[in-house]
């Protein structure tokens, strides 16, 4: 009987329990703050042909750029040139401390003109002695002699003179020079500082030609067989889709190679290869940066 009241007591709490419950969840419902639609920050690409392959491409220099490096290490002396100014090929962009290969040209230069006079004097005596000569074995094996002494004086001569450019080879390795004609695009040197030679993470600089500006652009490889040489092109920077800028094909990369920007999307695939293909941009030279993403339509 016990057993039966304490069942009836327990029914009883249900449905108390479960009104609770039910004000609960309608409180919980309530304090949900409330959703608002907002335009995203920056609009989509749309779409610009009615067939297109759409690719992500990175804005460089035409010659690509170029990270400036050293032969050697050294100590910066003086950089001649700042980022943004125009530079031609072979113009002085810095120079290492060249003390020590000055000392060693003039070292050179001065064995250089030892070497000389001694080739001098040995081609004197032995034309000397070759008026003089007569039949005896005597003066045969004189002239001999000095014959072989001119011309170990001027091999002597050859040697210092290679000693000589080899040193003036080294010398001008000290000076840094544009290998192209175009503009500093980055700076990462200072007079005073150390300049490491190698690959660097952080090139000491970086030079390019701007003009005209080009795009490299990462095809998958699914539609790398629907691109065209003479497909239309255009393209939109990263901020600015409604405006796009014509492209003109420049050519494709012959190696196809596993793609570097992952966007990051859930079914992207990490194994993906992509055929990278060059493009100019057409009057748009103040309309995009070097390193800036573009977003490309090609007409399929």
């Amino acid at each position: 009987m016990r057993q039966f009241f304490r069942a009836q007591k327990i029914l009883r709490l249900f449905p108390i329990v479960a009104g609770l419950m039910f004000v609960y969840a309608l409180y919980a419902v309530a304090s949900v703050p409330g959703r608002s639609v907002r335009d995203p920050v920056d609009a989509p690409p749309l779409a610009k042909f009615a067939q297109q392959v759409v690719g992500q491409g990175l804005i460089e220099a035409n010659s690509e750029n170029i990270a400036i490096g050293v032969p050697f290490g050294g100590v910066v002396r003086s950089v001649s040139v700042n980022v943004g100014d125009s530079v031609k090929k072979g113009q002085a962009l810095f120079t290492l401390d060249n003390r020590p290969a000055v000392a060693a040209v003039e070292q050179a230069r001065a064995q250089l003109a030892v070497a000389k006079a001694n080739r001098d004097d040995a081609e004197f005596r032995r034309k000397v002695y070759e008026d003089l000569v007569g039949s005896t074995a005597n003066r045969k094996e004189e002239l001999g002699s000095r014959r072989y002494a001119a011309e170990a004086a001027q091999a002597n001569v050859d040697l210092a003179e290679a000693n000589l450019s080899s040193s003036e080879a080294v010398l001008a390795q000290h000076t840094i020079n544009a290998p192209v004609d175009g503009v500093v695009l980055r700076r990462n040197v200072r007079e005073g500082e150390f300049a490491q030679a190698g690959v660097l993470a952080s090139p000491l600089m970086v030079v390019g030609n701007i003009t005209p500006l080009h795009v490299r652009v990462q095809i998958d490889e699914t539609q790398a067989q629907q691109v065209r040489m003479d497909a239309a092109a255009v393209g939109t920077v990263r901020g600015a889709p409604e405006k796009a800028i014509p492209l003109k094909f420049v050519r494709k990369e012959p190696l196809v190679i596993p793609k570097r920007f992952l966007s990051g999307d859930a079914g992207e695939r990490s194994d993906t290869r992509i055929l990278e293909v060059i493009y100019a941009l057409e009057g748009a030279q103040d309309a995009a940066f070097v390193g800036q993403q573009m977003d490309v339509f090609i007409e399929r």
